[in-house]
């Protein structure tokens, strides 16, 4: 009895299938599992890109490049067309299918290249690629073509860590020189620092001597204060005025005890006394010499 109950019931499925296939003109697996025709499996393509799905009419698209975040690209209609800004890089990508309605359930992925030079092949239509998938599906010479673009895409990254690294060695060069350069600035700053060190020691020995000679000089000028305006007055004398000619005249500077006069009233004193004077009183020696 359970196993005619289990029969009746596929039956009764299979029936609703057909009658659904047979109103609705298409099956009904197709909107449950749908299958991405273009752009196909190990395939490399050159951008744009051609989407073409048999199942439901429309469908959310999401594009996943290779090691990087997804790019939503909204609801689309079989067939639409990838345009080639989507394709930043060379690569693979993964194409991702949802359904509006029921999209965990109802969806497909489709893995892909993308090779954007001008030997990369076009993208074949539908047409093309049923052809060539009746006659011998994926050939060899799209898998080297796919290899090629992996290397490609390698041989640039390689060539994009060697620049950075000439460009790390040529930045650790100057911050060698420059840190030279610092070095050399520090040692000079260093050296001129001792330098006015040493000038503002002289600078300071050097006043203190200035201060040292006005010191002395304030003494001499006070010593100077001190001293007579004249050292020794005298007048000139004639020993023997009454002869012819008459003998030389003398300097007389002090009197006959022999006290030299000092001051110009002690001179004159000695000069009234003396009957061989000849002149006033003079200063006959200064404090100068």
């Amino acid at each position: 009895m359970r196993i005619f109950r289990l029969v009746l019931t596929a039956a009764v499925c299979g029936a609703s299938v057909l009658l659904a296939d047979t109103l609705f003109r298409t099956s009904i697996l197709s909107h449950v599992r749908p299958l991405v025709l273009t752009p196909t499996a190990g395939r490399v393509y050159q951008p744009p890109v051609e989407l073409r799905w048999s199942g439901p009419a429309q469908m959310q698209v999401t594009l996943r490049p290779s090691g990087g975040d997804p790019v939503e690209l909204g609801l689309h209609s079989s067939p639409t067309t990838l345009p080639p800004h989507l394709f930043p890089r060379d690569g693979s990508y993964e194409l991702e299918l949802r359904a509006p309605r029921f999209g965990s359930w109802i969806q497909a992925r489709q893995q892909f290249e993308v090779f954007a030079r001008s030997g990369a092949e076009r993208a074949p239509t539908l047409a093309e690629t049923r052809g060539k998938e009746r006659t011998k599906g994926v050939g060899l010479k799209e898998l080297l073509r796919a290899i090629k673009a992996s290397r490609a895409a390698r041989e640039r990254a390689h060539e994009r860590m060697r620049s950075l690294a000439e460009e790390n060695a040529t930045l650790k060069e100057e911050s060698e020189k420059l840190l030279a350069q610092l070095e050399v600035l520090s040692n000079t700053q260093d050296d001129d620092a001792g330098h006015i060190e040493e000038l503002e020691r002289q600078l300071a020995e050097v006043q203190r001597q200035n201060r040292a000679l006005l010191d002395e000089l304030q003494i001499l000028r006070l010593r100077l204060g001190t001293l007579p305006p004249c050292a020794a007055w005298g007048y000139y004398a004639f020993p023997r005025p009454n002869t012819f000619p008459a003998t030389r005249r003398v300097v007389v500077i002090s009197d006959s005890a022999g006290r030299i006069f000092r001051s110009q009233p002690e001179c004159e004193l000695g000069r009234r006394s003396d009957p061989t004077a000849g002149s006033p009183c003079f200063c006959a020696a200064s404090p100068w010499g």
